[in-house]
């Protein structure tokens, strides 16, 4: 690992931070984590969420949040952005450039590396890794930057099998499998006092689901196993925190016939934790489609690190992490009714509840931010080596 106080200078490209979501968390986890043993600064977005934190370096100097799907729009158009972006890498004079994830952020990446003459790691989560290479224009800048990058760090074995399937040979030997998200296992480990929520949630079981409200996270398909649970369980409770548009998803459970389905828009990570404390069962059934794809699921990750049992859809990055059968049960896509007789078998059952829960602390616990950390500063030692 890289010593601490060793003179090393990381620029670290990311979408956001200071925002409620998995993104503005995974940045802000990884950024303050590395900045024990590197000098590091974060460069994100001129429109991303200012941040209190005095102990970060942060340069505002990435092109605005916009359809980074417009190509002419996002990379031509926007072009003077990456003017001051350049003029602030420079001047920050850093020995390794890392991106969190893929597209658009790579081209700032590359470029950079050019102009610093510094080694260029590329992250690669799930959407924005493989939708681009999907798109042919999205594909040929895909695979220009990617020749710059020293390596590809994928989130998960789903997406590092994709990238190596669609990607040139000389790429392909770049791509590994490394991911950059991890869980603070010891936060969401830790016991807490939760007789407040078991006043408020007065019922068994108590199943929950943190995620956007947004079809790719499946809610529906959700709702639907929890109706054929509530036929065997009367008194289930389901729990769904989220932002998103809770007045539609609350029709749908309506239409449905069910009651005892509480959606709560946002908490504090505190809170957070006490919810995973709370509850019995961790659900979420993801689709993977055109518009994006699950690319590991670091909730799955903070329910395990609470020793909760999982149910969840066999789906991208998930089966990383949620093993069929050890810390929780895998169903088919779309496949409601056996994600039902899945939470059926586990509720009925409270050895193998416990068993799962014990299992998934242990999987946690390897993708504890201390791990990832440890593992991503001997990517960087070995490049400054060469």
């Amino acid at each position: 690992m890289l010593k601490v106080g060793m003179n090393v200078r990381v620029a670290l490209i990311a979408p956001t931070i200071n925002r409620k979501d998995g993104w503005s968390r995974v940045v802000e986890n990884l950024a303050s984590r590395l900045s024990n043993y590197v000098e590091l600064a974060l460069f994100l977005p001129i429109d991303s969420p200012r941040s209190p934190s005095n102990d970060l370096k942060i340069y505002y100097s990435l092109p605005p949040s916009g359809n980074l799907w417009d190509v002419d729009d996002y990379i031509i158009g926007k072009a003077h952005y990456r003017l001051k972006f350049l003029k602030d890498i420079v001047s920050y004079r850093p020995d390794i450039i890392q991106t969190i994830d893929t597209y658009p952020w790579l081209i700032d990446g590359g470029v950079a590396s050019l102009v610093c003459n510094s080694p260029f790691f590329v992250g690669a989560h799930g959407t924005y890794a493989i939708i681009p290479i999907y798109r042919p224009l999205t594909r040929l800048i895909m695979i220009g930057f990617l020749s710059l990058a020293r390596e590809v760090h994928c989130i998960s074995s789903f997406t590092t099998r994709v990238l190596r399937n669609y990607l040139p040979k000389m790429i392909k030997r770049k791509i590994i499998h490394q991911p950059l998200s991890g869980v603070d296992y010891f936060f969401f480990s830790r016991k807490r006092n939760i007789k407040e929520l078991k006043m408020i949630y007065n019922g068994w079981p108590i199943i929950l689901t943190v995620g956007a409200l947004k079809p790719r996270k499946g809610i529906d398909l959700s709702l639907r196993a929890f109706k054929l649970v509530k036929q065997v369980y009367k008194d289930a409770i389901y729990i769904i925190i989220g932002k998103g548009d809770i007045k539609y998803n609350e029709r749908f459970a309506q239409a449905l016939g069910l009651k005892d389905v509480y959606f709560v828009p946002e908490v504090d990570d505190e809170r957070l934790a006490q919810f995973y404390q709370l509850c019995d069962l961790y659900l979420m059934l993801p689709r993977s489609g055109p518009f994006g794809v699950e690319g590991l699921g670091l909730v799955y990750l903070e329910a395990a690190a609470a020793s909760k049992p999982i149910v969840a859809t066999a789906t991208g990055g998930v089966v990383d992490v949620v093993k069929n059968g050890f810390n929780g049960i895998l169903v088919p896509p779309e496949d409601y009714e056996a994600a039902a007789r899945a939470i059926i078998k586990i509720l009925s059952d409270p050895k193998l509840a416990a068993d799962m829960g014990i299992n998934g602390a242990k999987i946690a616990r390897s993708y504890s931010w201390e791990n990832i950390c440890h593992n991503l500063l001997k990517r960087w030692n070995n490049a400054i080596k060469c």
